[in-house]
């Protein structure tokens, strides 16, 4: 292993090490004891010589640790192993051996391998407060916005858990100012006061002190993370919940409109283990939200913390197998999560809701959507893409019949998101037992609304084939639309449709067979119209000029392409060009075990419709014909229920 690290630390060469350090894990592996105390001496003896030489020389500890992790930690695969761990078994030999060498060493920590191995022997190591803070200010360097962040920061508390008195003249140094405790990040000073308070014999008192310190700097970020102390800093036989956010919300109302979202992500911490006082508190803090507070930025963040509330309570719910009736009062202020990333955290509060209530979700799922219907209009996202845990949830079918609802619900805004949904075409499948569950005016409404609010050709047209087969008091406004609009703007589909419907076979029905020999007739006499039109000269050379300005203007875009991609603004053009399948060269990535990328043909071809290259107006007068028609049917619908 000396002989491995030597010639690695002084240049890589993966030809060479990759095998030598198969081998060295192959006999390791053979020769060690399956005993744990054995095992872990045996393991000591095979590091030793590579401690005796590197003790001396911190400046390449990081270096043979993290070469020890990539290629003796790891199997053939490249995926980590826990049974040797031998990168966590030599940095704390190391740390141990030379006490003067920890700072140099913790001033260079640039590789995750270093803290993954450093985490499980932190807790041991006897730190003094300067190496500590120079350890801990490392940390929140290298991993500042990072979400694995968690992982050191646990490993740290646990230190300042073991090491409570260093750990508190850490925090004094830093609250009183002195140079070699400056730089510490606010979360480490909590994470070391949350550890600390749990073992010492005098830590809420010390904790109190902390904490009014903090409050006496004119400083948001110290006010909150006082109030977040207050909440979570106490012994390890900590009070009941009761009592902690008791103290949480006494911080908070000292200054509710900076605190309320502090306060909100200190609760989301608490939901899954304590879910009903979790919510009780959330509830409370919410009132506190002044009235005139109108920052969309800060509404949308703390509907986000307040949907990561009742996703973790409902999952503790869940384990606990306890009801959550008040879950209900939480879901208004939800409403603000925002559309794309932000609601993730509502996806998996919908589709876990789904579990218990699938109503009240679907119901929460429409009125978000319809929130943001103008934005989901412009959005080429579908539902698995806008919301993909609550769609797997519901299922293509059940998704299906769920956007049907919708499309008949009493909202027009949620109708509007509904058909944006719809359009998309992807995720979600409609059976015919949709269409059952509606009522005679909901189905023709149905019919109305998804002409009206403008879904494509190749989306609505088959949906009312398959509402007509379904629901007989319909098939007169399918009728209608199909033989009045339909033939006339999608003639395309209007076949693809009809010959699909062809090689299903007669229909008992026959009124849905006069409707197939109806839509046959108009299909076949548009046909001859447009042939009669292509015959007339007349209508089709009125613009001489065309031809050549459509040559003209292909050359100018041609000529804008090339010119774009020599412009220097795509700096992997030239890596691309080097990759196989970018040129057409072969489906076979390079490797020992190649494989093989399947090509394929795709092609796609767009219908539009016909009347609106002739006459603008008509067709958005008739889509709101068919708009005005959808809400009066609902309208009396609803007086109806």
């Amino acid at each position: 292993m000396l002989s491995f690290l030597r010639d690695a630390l002084e240049q890589r060469d993966p030809e060479r090490d990759i095998p030598l350090a198969s081998e060295i894990q192959t006999e390791l592996q053979a020769s060690l004891p399956e005993a744990e105390q054995e095992r872990a001496a045996a393991l000591d003896e095979v590091i030793r010589p590579v401690v005796d030489d590197l003790a001396a020389r911190p400046e390449v500890w990081s270096a043979a640790v993290n070469l020890t992790a990539i290629y003796l930690d790891g199997d053939r695969r490249g995926a980590r192993s826990d049974q040797l761990r031998l990168s966590s078994i030599l940095m704390r030999a190391l740390l141990l051996a030379n006490a003067a060498g920890r700072y140099v060493f913790f001033q260079g920590i640039d590789e995750w391998n270093l803290l993954e191995a450093l985490a499980p022997v932190l807790p041991e190591l006897d730190l003094d407060p300067r190496e500590a803070a120079a350890l801990v200010r490392r940390v929140d360097a290298f991993t500042a916005n990072d979400m694995a962040r968690g992982m050191p920061m646990e490993a740290i508390k646990r230190w300042a858990a073991t090491h409570a008195v260093t750990a508190r003249r850490m925090v004094d140094a830093w609250s009183d100012g002195h140079a070699w405790a400056a730089g510490l990040d606010l979360s480490s000073v909590q994470v070391l006061v949350e550890g600390a308070v749990r073992t010492l014999s005098d830590g809420v008192a010390w904790r109190d002190d902390v904490i009014g310190r903090l409050l006496q700097a004119n400083e948001e970020r110290r006010w909150a993370l006082a109030a977040t102390l207050a909440c979570f800093a106490w012994p390890e036989h900590e009070p009941p919940v009761e009592a902690r956010h008791k103290a949480l919300l006494t911080h908070v109302g000292r200054l509710p409109a900076r605190l309320v979202d502090v306060g909100l992500r200190a609760v989301a911490r608490d939901a899954r283990a304590h879910p009903a006082a979790s919510i009780a508190t959330a509830l409370r803090l919410l009132s506190m939200v002044p009235a005139g507070d109108q920052d969309p930025m800060r509404r949308q963040g703390r509907a986000s913390d307040v949907a990561e509330i009742g996703f973790r309570a409902l999952l503790g719910a869940s384990e606990k197998e306890i009801s959550l009736p008040t879950i209900r009062e939480l879901l208004p202020h939800v409403l603000d999560v925002p559309l794309r990333a932000g609601g993730r955290t509502l996806d998996v509060l919908l589709a876990q809701m789904a579990k218990r209530d699938p109503g009240a979700a679907e119901a929460l799922a429409a009125q978000w959507l319809g929130r943001h219907a103008a934005s989901l209009r412009e959005d080429p996202a579908d539902l698995q893409a806008v919301l993909p845990a609550f769609a797997h949830r519901l299922g293509p079918e059940g998704a299906g019949a769920w956007l049907v609802r919708t499309l008949v619900g009493p909202r027009p805004e949620v109708r509007l998101a509904a058909a944006s949904l719809i359009a998309r075409k992807h995720g979600y499948i409609v059976r015919e037992d949709a269409f059952l569950a509606l009522s005679p005016l909901q189905a023709e409404a149905f019919a109305h609304e998804l002409v009206g609010i403008g879904v494509p050709g190749n989306i609505y047209v088959p949906l009312l084939v398959r509402l007509a087969e379904a629901r007989a008091d319909a098939r007169e406004a399918v009728r209608a639309i199909l033989m009045e609009e339909a033939v006339e703007d999608y003639p395309g589909v209007c076949r693809e449709v009809l010959a699909r419907w062809n090689d299903g076979g007669e229909s008992r029905d026959p009124a849905l067979t006069s409707l197939r020999e109806e839509l046959t007739a108009c299909l076949r006499r548009r046909s001859e119209r447009y042939g009669w039109q292509k015959e007339s000269s007349e209508l089709w050379m009125t613009s001489p000029a065309r031809g050549p300005w459509l040559v003209l203007q292909n050359r100018i875009f041609q000529e804008s392409i090339r010119a774009e991609r020599s412009s220097g603004r795509h700096p992997l053009q030239a890596l691309a060009l080097r990759i196989p399948i970018a040129r057409g060269e072969g489906t076979r990535m390079p490797g020992q075990n190649p494989e093989i990328v399947p090509l394929q043909t795709h092609s796609g071809s767009v219908e539009f419709p016909f009347r609106d290259s002739i006459d603008r107006v008509a067709p958005v007068q008739a889509r709101i014909r068919h708009r005005e028609r959808a809400a009066a049917l609902l309208a009396a619908e609803e007086v109806s229920a």
